[in-house]
Formats: C-alpha cells, structure tokens, sequence
C-alpha cells in the first residue's frame, strides 16, 4: 500500500481477496493500484485516507494512493515538545481510544470496518487527538443533522499538518455509497487555523479531520481543537445542469447533488450563463504574454476526444481551455496559485504546456497538478524554457467537477529562480533549468529552488538504459533475476495502457512463455521507488497485447508490484517496468514459475466471446459518464440487488470503465445469486474481452467469505471451483482496473456448473416429497435421509398404506400386535406409533385392532 492518499476522489466497484473458507479482507484496486487477488489484512480507517476510497462488499472503503510517503522513521511533529493547541473551556473531548489505531471502531466514518461516525453540534468546540506513523493515520469523521437548509464554517486548528473538508456529495443522505470526495476541503500548517465554507440543506452530513501526509509522523496524542459554526441564511448562487438549463440554487452542495456545476455564490442564471468559454477549444486559444493575468473560466468548458491528456492529471481533468504563448528565448512561469483570491471556488486546477506549429502533433514540454500552493495545496505553476519564435499552447483544467472554477492564472518572464533547479543529465553531468526542459532532455529534475551544488543533488552516473524501447528489450530467462534502472528511460505513455496509466519512463525485458503460470515481481531490497508492471505479448512496438498488469503487489512487497500470467508455451513476452507517477529508481526483477496452466491468454486485439444459445442475457444499461448501477449492482448498489442464476445457465453480460457523476473513474461491477439444494462440485467459467477479476463468495455482504477468486485476462477462460454445500452463494465479475475498458464493447460471459458429490442422498420430506442433499441438511428440512447415493427415482416417500404393519411384513398380525404392546406407554416416538403423534398409546390400539388380519 502506498503510504500517501489523495483526499479528492471516492472511486466506487469492488475489490475482494481471498482464499477458501477465509474471512474476505479488503484489496486495493483502485484506478493507479492494481493489486492480484492475495490474503491480505483487513483495511481499516487507520489505513486509509481522506479521498480516493473503492466501495467493498464489507461495506467498508479502501482508499487510492497518490503520493509518495514521508520518510519511514519516526519523527514526532514536535521534537522540541509541548502542546501547541490548547482546548478551551467547555469543549467536548473526542474521546478516542488509542487515536483509532490499528482499528477504529469509534469515528472511522466510511473507513470503519463498520461505519461509525462521531455526533457533534453547532457551535460547540470539540477536542480531539490524531496520530500519523508513517504508514496509517487516524481518521476522524464527524456528524450533523440539519433540519433546515444551514451555513457552516468548519474549522480546525491542530499541533500537525492537516486536511479536512466535506464528505462531498451524499445530499446530506447519511450513506457511504453516496460519497465521492472530500470537498470543499483545506490543508493547514501545525497551529494554522484553516477553515471551510458550505451551504448545506436539510439531511444529514459528515465533515472529516485526519493528518496530512506532507507532515511528520508523530505518536498518538497530539491535538486538534475543531468546530462547526452554523448560521443562516445561505448565499445562492446559478447552477449549470448537465442537460444546458440554469437554475438557482443554495450553495455548491445543491448544485454537485443535481450533477451541475456551481457559478459561484450572488451568480444569476442568464441567457449565457452555461456557455462554453470562448477558447474552449485548442484552435481558440487566446493569445498570452508575459505580464498577463488571464482568467480561465473552466466551469462550463468542455474536453474534447481528440485533446491531450496532460500526463501529471493523477487521474483527473476536466473542462479544459486554451492559451497560446509566443516563444521568446527566456523561461515563462505560469501559475494558478494566487486563483483562490479570484474565485473562491478555485481549489484545484491542472496546467499543461505543450509546443508545436498547431493543435495537431502538440509535444508535451512541461506539466503541473499539484504545485503545493493555495489553500488545499492542489493549484498549480509550471515553468519551461521557450525558444524563440515557437508557439507554445497552454491547457488549464479543473481537476475534478467540484473544483471547475474561473482560474486567475500569472505569466512572469522569466521563471524566478525558486522554479528552476537541479537537472541531472545522462552521463551525470548537472544544469540549472526549467522543469520542462529537464524532463525533454531525459534529465532528473530535483526541484524548484535547487542547485546543482545542493547536497542532495546526486546524479546518477549512469547512461541512458539499453532497454530503454520496446524493439530493444533485454531477453531474461525463466526463472532468472535482473538488476535495472529507470533513470533517463523515456517516455512510454505510446504503449498499450494494459488496465494502469503509464505515467513514468520505463524499461523493456522479453522472455519466453513455458506453458506455465509465469509471476514478474520487483519485490526486493534492492528495488528502491513504487514500481509498476506491464505485461504484453504480441510485437513491439505497435500489434502489443495487454496481458496482465499490477501497481503494489503482496502486502510484504510494499509498493513494489507483481504480475502473475498463464504463459502460452514459445509465446514471446514483453515485462514492462515502470514507476508510479513520475517516479524512477533502482529495482531487480525476479520471474519465476508456478505450476502448468490449461488456458493462457489469447494473444490477439481482436479478441471476442460468443454467447451460447439460452443464455440468460443481463440486460444491463450501457455504462456511461454517471452511470448508477441498479440492475445487478450487487453489494455495491443501494438498495443492494442480485439477479438469479440457475446451476447449468450461462450468462452474457457487457461491462466497462467510465466517469462518475463527479468526473471520478469508476467501473461496472456485476454480481449474481444461485442457490444449492445439494452438495456440489461448483465451477464458475469466465470469458472477458478485457482484464478482469471474479470472486465466488458467500452472501453477507458486511463480511463476505471468499471460496475463490481469480484475474484473467482478454479472452482467457477463468475457472473458479468449490465444493460447496446446500446454501445460496454470490458471484461476482468487474475489470481489474478503473479505466481502458470501453464500455459500449466490453463483454462477458459465464457458465454456472453444479455436479452434485458423493455425500448426497435422497431425503423424505413431511409432505412425502423429495430431494436429494446431505443427511446434515436433510435433518434441517426435518426429513428423512434414506443413505448416501440413493436417488429420489429409488425412494418411496409416500405414506404407507398400512400404518399398523409394524414390521413391514405385508400383513398386521399377532407380532405386530406384541410390538405395540412392548411400546405402549412410550413418548418417544417408538415404533408403536402407529398413528405418528409422538406417543404410543389406546389410540394406536385401536388403529391395529381394527385392521387386524388385514395383508396390506
């Protein structure tokens, strides 16, 4: 697991893991950490984060990673020591045991195990404690219900650095699949108060306070003094709905829960008012020059298919608008960092620069998301070199749909020099430069402000990789273990995707397939920064296929990743490793072999699956931009919901990754019920067109068992098998991954097998009917079990049509008669209860009496 989390984003689907008979824990998949099913320990809020977190059956979340951690050792925040916040008189301690580590079973919010959420008022302080120890914090989630619609100010001020925000964007309905990030949100130096603003209506609504990860590890116990300030009335303000129209509403929240975009507080709905902006598009760029301070109004822009993707968007990115620089031989700063004085609403943008003739062939030269600067830390300030007389094109976005905002940006010429600094170049060698122009000359950037002679400033004496492209990949053997780097690697953002962005320079190994499971893995001392595998077949560089992919790999491996693929035996493979966001290092890559495998992967881009005849057809929707699944949606829907499945039916179902209704990356995950009367041998065959994960599990859905779970990928037939008795079970099918799988072509199909087992036998019911199960759960339906292998076809459940024929010798005669007389008396159902009641007595007698002489 990474050790640093982005509070943005909520990504919804499933991640289950493992093994048969287990306690299913929690797996992180999330849109850039792909993670091969493993027995893991359970996530729990201490784990996760504020932001990205994917919905699991548990009804917990796990939360994505971001960025790189904090150093490992243990620091306190305040070595000098001494508080820093004291509590005023009259505030209500949080109370927490231990800061909630390593369980919070006390304010974890929607990253409990189970929920629990901590009830607070307005306008009364509270006191509470964090801590933060390198690898989990304590998250503290708090509650409000508000009868009518309400101002709030949220404000903390602690002894660490801090996040805190908004559970955005529940409509004030008190439910974790509803949350999609923390905004708006606010992060605040040790004894900095900061604050957030919302309008909120009638309804229930959490508000969140955990430790940054920009901050020093510290042991549980320093503190924070919180509040919720609440007045009224609310400011107002237009609201742009997805379908054009305006209208008005009361504040951000009202306008995010009817999927709109908010103008800002006092704006009015004109004839205008949900425009696009006027250099919406790349071939409308307005021209800038240095000293500008042009706004870019991204609330209503739009993004077109054939627009860049910056490659620092971390996931994110929407409305972008366009600016056009004229080169002139100096470095340029652009900056959104002093936008919050502007609008309010601007709190997280992206900024990208590209160079070319035209908006054709655009070269990416320099990018920034996330510059540390503004309130959340999240605006942004690009510098690059520029020669003069090219034109240079600048792309500014909102990060996700919450933060869409007018953007005030600052052009300064040149760059000032805390935004230039150290570049190691190939061979070693060190220059002063814009961070664009390093990353173009395949150099190492060590950060605004540094110099070369900085102490921390260590270029690598290395040359560029030889296994640097695809066509140039260095052959390793099977099983074998090589030492690489990535430093002055180029960019790989050209190859297949394969489920996980390509976001840092990587190298190229090939092997040969033996016909076995084949694991790559970089997990080893000796690999030094958050890797990322990539695994093809096919040929470089443009007819590659995506095989299998991963970010993290085991628990153990840290962020160090492992795939494991069913090799095709003489099939040539390409293991492409790569780093986390921006990130290079040192690593060594091991390859090993497991055991033979029947059904490699199909190396072919046009791969597709048949629907068999009788199939039952899921008649989901098409997945699309705010997609809400209730059709099979599973653990994962509100209310939840599982379509029936019959032993021996097949299914066909389509699939896909798309845009939730707050621009986050989301997945369809599809889920289906069947029921066993008997004990069975159960196979669940899976064909995918793309990577995939499937799960057989049992129903609960707060603490599901797994009895197997496995990956696969395009067209490669996935068995999941166990033997399992009479019960109903639960199945379940997504990508891997939250993005590459097209929703209008994604398609799936599985086949349900039952073969009952040995134990079974046919099983008298009270109402003479029969079935064949075990003796266990025969017992439990009350019946009879007649033996093992017995078939209902065999049995003879029927009633029998002389019921005094004690001994079943065809005719009721004096032995009969001495059977009842030995049992007369008896209550425990003994064999001289002729007529079944429980007891043998004058009745039975008479029963035998009267038919006495009778053959039967």
């Amino acid at each position: 697991m990474k050790r640093a989390f982005d509070h943005r984003f909520i990504w919804f689907g499933v991640c289950l893991v493992g093994i048969a008979g287990a306690v299913a824990p929690a797996l992180l998949a999330t849109p850039d950490e792909g993670t091969t099913p493993q027995p893991t320990a359970p996530e729990t809020s201490a784990s996760v984060q504020p932001g990205s977190f994917d919905r699991t059956p548990d009804g917990g979340v796990t939360f994505s990673p971001r960025y790189a951690g904090p150093p490992l050792d243990f620091r306190d925040e305040h070595p000098e020591g001494g508080p820093r916040v004291t509590c005023v008189p009259g505030s209500v301690s949080e109370s927490e045991p231990n800061c909630g580590l390593p369980f919070d079973f006390y304010n974890g919010g929607c990253g409990s195990p189970v929920p629990h959420f901590l009830n607070i008022p307005c306008n009364v302080p509270i006191c509470g404690t964090a801590a933060w120890n390198g690898t989990d914090r304590d998250t503290d989630w708090y509650q409000i219900t508000l009868l009518s619609q309400t101002h709030i100010t949220w404000t903390v001020t602690a002894e660490f650095r801090v996040v805190i925000g908004l559970i955005c964007c529940t409509g004030g309905v008190p439910n974790c699949n509803l949350a999609q990030s923390v905004n708006p949100f606010a992060i605040g130096l040790p004894e900095q108060q900061v604050s957030v603003s919302v309008c909120l209506g009638p309804g229930t609504w959490w508000f969140f306070v955990a430790p940054d990860f920009a901050g020093l590890p510290f042991a549980c116990g320093l503190e924070y003094q919180a509040q919720l300030v609440c007045s009224s009335p609310c400011p107002g303000g237009a609201c742009c709905l997805p379908n054009g129209s305006c209208v008005q509403v009361a504040g951000q929240q009202a306008c995010l829960g009817q999927g709109g975009v908010y103008q800002g507080d006092t704006t009015t709905c004109g004839v205008s008012t949900c425009n696009p902006p006027v250099n919406d598009d790349c071939d409308d760029a307005i021209t800038i020059t240095c000293g500008s301070t042009p706004v870019a109004d991204t609330r209503n822009a739009t993004s077109e298919l054939a627009e860049p993707i910056p490659t620092c968007n971390n996931n994110g990115g929407v409305g972008s608008v366009w600016y056009r620089f004229a080169g002139n031989g100096n470095s340029v700063l652009i900056s959104s960092c002093n936008a919050e004085s502007f609008s309010p609403l601007a709190k997280d943008s992206i900024i990208a620069v590209y160079q070319g003739t035209s908006c054709t062939g655009l070269l990416q030269v320099a990018c920034s998301d996330d510059a540390d600067c503004g309130t959340t830390g999240r605006l942004s300030r690009v510098c690059f070199n520029t020669s003069a007389g090219q034109n240079y094109y600048i792309q500014v976005m909102a990060w996700d749909h919450a933060s869409r905002a007018p953007y005030r940006l600052e052009v300064t010429c040149p760059c000032p020099v805390t935004d230039i600094g150290a570049c190691c170049l190939p061979g070693g060698d060190c220059q002063v430069l814009a961070e664009g122009t390093c990353a173009i000359t395949g150099g190492i950037y060590y950060g605004d402000g540094t110099t070369c002679s900085d102490p921390l400033v260590d270029c690598p004496q290395l040359d560029p990789p030889a296994n640097d492209e695809c066509e140039f990949a260095q052959t390793i053997a099977v099983p074998s273990s090589t030492a690489g780097y990535t430093f002055f690697a180029t960019d790989d953002s050209s190859a297949p995707e394969c489920g996980l962005p390509i976001t840092s320079p990587g190298v190229w190994y090939t092997l040969v397939g033996t016909g076995g499971t084949l694991t790559a893995s970089t997990c080893d001392v000796g690999t030094d920064f958050d890797t990322k595998l990539h695994v093809y077949c096919g040929s470089c560089p443009f007819d590659l296929v995506c095989v299998a992919a991963n970010d993290d790999g085991p628990s153990q491996c840290a962020t160090a990743s492992e795939a494991t693929w069913c090799s095709e035996d003489g099939r040539t493979y390409y293991i492409l490793v790569t780093g986390f966001q921006e990130n290079m290092g040192n690593f060594v890559l091991h390859v090993s072999e497991g055991d033979p495998c029947p059904n490699p992967a199909l190396c072919s881009s046009l791969c597709t699956v048949s629907c068999p005849p009788g199939a039952v057809l899921e008649n989901e929707p098409v997945c699309a931009f705010g997609y809400i699944d209730a059709t099979n949606g599973g653990c994962s829907a509100d209310p939840p919901v599982f379509p029936l499945l019959a032993c021996g039916q097949s299914v066909c179902a389509g699939s896909g990754t798309f845009l939730n209704s707050s621009g986050g990356q989301s997945r369809d995950t599809d889920w289906y019920q069947f029921t066993l009367t008997a004990r069975c041998d159960v196979v669940w065959s899976v064909e995918a067109t793309f990577l995939f994960q499937t799960f057989l599990l049992s129903t609960n859905c707060d603490n599901p068992v797994i009895y197997d779970a496995d990956i696969g990928a395009g067209c490669q037939q996935i068995d999941l098998t166990a033997t399992l008795d009479p019960g109903t079970y639960r199945l379940f099918l997504s990508p891997q991954f939250f993005s590459d799988v097209d929703c209008t072509s994604a398609q799936w199909v599985g086949t349900l097998t039952c073969t009952p087992t040995a134990e079974n036998g046919a099983c008298c019911l009270a109402d003479h009917s029969c079935t064949f199960t075990t003796s266990l759960y025969c017992a439990e339906l009350g019946g009879t079990f007649l033996g093992q292998g017995v078939t209902c076809e065999q049995a003879d459940c029927n009633p029998p049509t002389c019921p005094a024929d004690l001994d079943n010798d065809g005719d009721i005669d004096s032995t009969d008669l001495n059977i009842l007389l030995t049992d007369f008396g008896c209550t425990a159902s003994c064999t001289g209860d002729v007529d079944n009641d429980g007891d043998t007595d004058s009745t039975d007698l008479n029963i035998l009496l009267v038919s006495f002489g009778q053959n039967c």
